[in-house]
């Protein structure tokens, strides 16, 4: 990959601002066609399902002022996603075939309400995967929250001033929740969001007393606690139900029931 086709964030802004300084550089380098905004922290099964998705979304971004946003067809009553509530087909003539309106956004639920969820027809997990041309991402951003693209073109070319003048935000709340034709592709490709620790459950297999363990550790009398360990070795002793992380930005030592306070408490220490 050439270094030109590298754009780094001088600090951390939420999705916002990181996918607004992209757009950005496409639109500076001419580009204008539609281009995908992918979380990193995610698992595939079904690659050949998840890649269609993808081809199919980027006929319809190219529409103007259209996004495309990836569905996941509910397995669980997860309480760590955003759900999408979708229109029903044969209530919006106007939508493209095999894709639905997005009406709502719907925060991380109750285990009470995300068990009614995955019981409605028309209701998704958010995957965070957006599909748009740059343009678009332009015109909203511009129009929604404006600091965040003027600063861009009060520096275009110095990421490190035009970040300092913009707000701390997510692309859901600054564009998702608000523009006006946002489509959802359904989607069934063994997917999952892999951004907590807790996650590693659902697809490492643990020892005989339920532990997850990745790298070098030694335990005796412990069930059913998450480890990660990335050079030193670790003696873990007599506790159950923990996470463990050692590495070279410090050490996490946390009850697995604790973990979604965990972002919370770690923007608090620093």
């Amino acid at each position: 990959m050439s270094p030109t086709q590298l754009i780094f964030e001088p600090q951390q802004k939420d999705t916002a601002a990181c996918i607004a300084l992209a757009a950005f550089r496409f639109l500076q380098m001419g580009d204008d066609e539609p281009v995908a905004f992918v979380p990193s922290d995610q698992y595939v099964a079904d690659k050949k399902a998840y890649l269609a998705a993808f081809a199919a979304a980027e006929k319809i971004a190219l529409l103007p002022e259209t996004i495309v946003t990836l569905g996941i067809v509910p397995s669980r009553p997860e309480t760590g996603f955003g759900y999408l509530l979708v229109s029903p087909t044969a209530e919006d003539e106007s939508t493209p075939r095999g894709f639905r309106r997005v009406t709502r956004f719907l925060e991380k639920p109750s285990e009470e309400h995300a068990q009614q969820l995955i019981n409605e027809p028309d209701v998704y997990w958010n995957s965070g995967i957006i599909v748009c041309r740059p343009a678009t991402i332009a015109h909203c951003i511009e129009a929604y929250e404006p600091d965040i693209w003027n600063s861009l073109k009060l520096h275009p070319l110095d990421a490190d001033a035009a970040y300092a003048g913009m707000p701390r935000l997510s692309i859901d709340y600054a564009v998702m929740e608000r523009a006006k034709t946002i489509y959802c592709i359904p989607v069934n490709c063994g997917w999952d969001d892999i951004g907590s620790w807790a996650a590693l459950r659902r697809h490492l297999e643990g020892d005989d007393r339920g532990n997850i363990i990745q790298g070098t550790a030694t335990l005796r009398e412990a069930a059913r606690n998450i480890i990660y360990v990335d050079s030193k070795q670790a003696v873990i002793i007599g506790v159950n139900d923990l996470i463990i992380v050692s590495n070279e930005n410090g050490l996490l030592v946390c009850p697995k029931s604790e973990e979604p306070l965990l972002k919370r408490w770690l923007s608090e220490a620093n």
